[in-house]
């Protein structure tokens, strides 16, 4: 079979039209690295639920702080990104951060002479790691070795700022002390007059909870970008974008209005969705006319698995790791395909009575919650799933069959 290209990237953070409708956004984090290279800092948040397109942002932060900033100015900057993970502690945070900026360092000569003086500086900081980590140091002093490194790491005047962007904020436990971290660093940054240093987090919306369990404050010191579903213009103009980048491509390929329209109305908005169904759809084409045929087979077709795609990339660990009950799971499907959006105790009894006993909903209800797989309002006592995505997908997969 003659392969054709395929414009849509579901697997990559990089995709056609992937900053459509994140202008108001973008401009912000230009804003927010203007005044921190200025001595203003504007550290930053990016908020949003599963493939609604944080990383991707967070990404083109950093591209905006390394291309954008320097080729209009003329200096540079220091940037590095560092992903969490879920056991993560404070000392793999501060360890991952010291050896991400020594990575930056290596790589810039605007240091010049100063460089040295620079690394040396980091064997010692990295000394006070290691001991750290064998319980000599506490974290105040660790804090404050990191923030004398950042502040050594400005003393060339060339070097306008330096941007430490972190996603996958939601993945350390509470232990982690990512808060504390993060408000004690600044505040330390702060009174040392270090005044060029901007934080840049990305993470789901239980984000804000974690950090505020480390710090209760350090809420404070950050500007919260909640990312929305794109519009449905703006997803048209994504499929657009894909049709165009694939005609450059060289292949000459064009699509039905009403294939385009339920491409981006099964996607509900979410990039990621947008994404692997947009993928899917393509690949089904075989006459470089895209129509309704080829984008019902591409999402709904079992042999193709759209939707398995979209669960074991972004729900898997939720539906098949945490849960072990099929019941759990039946409970799950009753609460996507209803279009209510907060259950009572009383009526998801009436409803699955006669698929399953009192005494097991009540125990899903309570393992689901200890879990965090569904929330529960504490002023209605109500329950409710924990994103809208995890609710679209759940409901596309019941309706299919699957």
């Amino acid at each position: 079979m003659k392969h054709k290209y395929n414009p849509f990237k579901p697997g990559s953070i990089v995709h056609p039209g992937m900053f459509s409708g994140r202008v108001n956004e973008i401009n912000s984090i230009e804003s927010y690295l203007f005044q921190t290279i200025r001595g203003n800092p504007q550290h930053f948040l990016i908020q949003g639920e599963r493939g609604i397109g944080k990383s991707s942002l967070i990404l083109y932060s950093k591209y905006l702080a390394e291309q954008v900033f320097v080729e209009e100015n003329g200096f540079d900057i220091l940037t590095f990104k560092i992903d969490l993970e879920n056991n993560y502690t404070v000392a793999n945070i501060v360890n991952k951060i010291i050896k991400e900026l020594k990575i930056s360092i290596d790589s810039k000569s605007f240091l010049g002479k100063q460089k040295q003086d620079v690394l040396n500086f980091f064997k010692k900081i990295e000394t006070s790691y290691f001991s750290y980590k064998e319980q000599k140091l506490d974290n105040y002093e660790v804090i404050n070795n990191l923030a004398l490194l950042l502040k050594k790491c400005l003393s060339k005047e060339e070097n306008k700022g330096i941007f430490i962007l972190v996603d996958e904020d939601d993945k350390p436990q509470a232990s982690a002390n990512l808060g504390a971290l993060l408000k004690l660093l600044s505040e330390k940054l702060t009174e040392l007059g270090c005044n060029r240093v901007c934080f840049g987090l990305a993470g789901l919306p239980e984000t804000i909870d974690r950090l505020r369990e480390g710090h209760e404050s350090v809420v404070r010191i950050f500007h919260v970008l909640k990312l929305k579903i794109l519009s449905l213009e703006e997803r048209l103009s994504v499929i657009d974008i894909g049709i165009k980048e694939a005609c450059e491509k060289g292949r000459s390929i064009k699509i039905d209005k009403k294939a385009k329209e339920n491409i981006a109305k099964f996607s509900e908005g979410y990039p990621y969705f947008l994404q692997q169904f947009a993928y899917n759809s393509f690949e089904e084409d075989k006459d470089d006319y895209i129509d309704l045929d080829d984008v019902e087979r591409g999402i709904f077709d079992k042999n193709k698995e759209a939707l398995k795609q979209l669960g074991e990339k972004l729900f898997n660990n939720i539906m098949y790791n945490q849960i072990s009950s099929e019941d759990y799971r039946q409970l799950l499907y009753f609460m996507a395909v209803s279009s209510e959006v907060w259950f009572s105790r009383k009526s998801i009894i009436e409803k699955l009575s006669k698929h399953m006993k009192e005494y097991t909903i009540n125990n899903a209800l309570k393992a689901l919650k200890d879990k965090g797989i569904i929330i529960v309002s504490r002023n209605r006592g109500e329950y409710k799933l924990p994103s809208l995505s995890f609710k679209v997908w759940l409901s596309m997969i019941c309706n299919n069959n699957l």
